[in-house]
């Protein structure tokens, strides 16, 4: 896979204009928007790798559920102290792909009307927690301890989680991380913004064939020794 930089480049080159600042930071937008674009396609077609896959440490704070709360067991839960990002739909039956606590404690995904009837009828243990994604926050629920939680999913946008990467890693640079996506899609956004920003690049087809040495994941089938 390639880096931002390096397919910024490329083009930026391909224009005859690798010096201009104002081009080079235009082509980098355009790839920001072909990676959204390519990367709901490819879950569609191919369903979700582990490289379009993303996590979040989000903080959590507690709420009371009402206005006139009091201290009986529903009264409080968890919040996200922020919204969180936007997760593509119609990816599995949950927003997120895997929510856990920071020791690596799953948290069930349930609307709290369904998590209200579990706890009731006691089918599972009282123990377990559960989440939901309401108005771009995650509501946590039967657990008020917790301060911070893992998020696993595939974003409508891809830079906030690389953002949080960096932020892990010293003298790091967005533009440095590798685009999730495979070589085809990544070829298909070079075409766009070619064709966007109308330039002619010798033969180029408006079309992207999947050659033999881009195989999609589930197409690929291993070749006997």
């Amino acid at each position: 896979m390639a880096t931002i930089k390096e397919v910024s480049e490329q083009i930026t080159i391909n224009a005859g204009k690798e010096f201009d600042f104002a081009f080079n930071q235009r082509v980098k937008d355009l790839i920001k928007i072909g990676i959204e674009k390519y990367l709901k396609q490819s879950i569609v077609k191919y369903g979700i790798d582990d490289f379009a896959l993303s996590e979040m440490t989000v903080e959590l704070e507690k709420i009371a559920r009402y206005t006139d709360c009091t201290n009986s067991s529903d009264c409080f839960i968890l919040r996200s102290k922020n919204k969180v990002l936007t997760p593509v739909k119609g990816v599995g039956t949950s927003p997120f792909t895997i929510v856990q606590t920071v020791k690596g404690r799953t948290i069930g995904y349930a609307k709290w009307q369904q998590v209200k009837h579990t706890l009731k009828t006691g089918r599972y243990t009282a123990t377990a927690i559960y989440y939901e994604y309401v108005g771009g926050y995650i509501k946590v629920y039967n657990n008020t301890q917790l301060r911070k939680i893992k998020v696993t999913g595939v974003y409508n946008t891809v830079l906030p989680p690389i953002e949080e990467q960096c932020n892990q890693v010293s003298n790091c640079m967005q533009e440095d991380y590798e685009i999730p996506l495979q070589a085809h899609y990544i070829e298909a956004i070079k075409v766009d913004i070619y064709r966007e920003l109308g330039i002619s690049v010798g033969t180029q087809s408006p079309e992207v064939p999947i050659t033999e040495d881009v195989i999609p994941p589930q197409q690929a089938i291993k070749q006997p020794r």
